[in-house]
């Protein structure tokens, strides 16, 4: 079972510092699944559901690894489904 702190810690620090409100969103997902049980999945669905408002489809670099670390998919791997699905924000 993934650990939820350390998942969104490492997504925390792929986030440009001057991506504010992601970052707030992100610290708040962190704070709220402090009192959920670890094998709720409400949390990470939350979760799923931010970046997919914030960042999806990827563009930039860091938001390509933070799908990755997210997702647990290799970085090319993130890159070469949305290369071939061509999907637009």
């Amino acid at each position: 079972m993934r650990n939820y702190n350390k998942v969104l810690t490492e997504i925390l620090a792929e986030v440009p510092k001057d991506e504010i409100e992601l970052i707030k969103q992100l610290e708040w997902h962190i704070e709220d699944g402090n009192y959920k049980a670890p094998e709720e999945t409400l949390h990470w669905r939350r979760v799923s559901e931010t970046l997919g408002e914030d960042i999806t489809p990827p563009t930039k670099d860091w938001e390509f690894k933070v799908l990755s670390i997210f997702s647990t998919l290799p970085l090319y791997e993130v890159k070469k489904y949305y290369e071939r699905n061509k999907i637009k924000r």
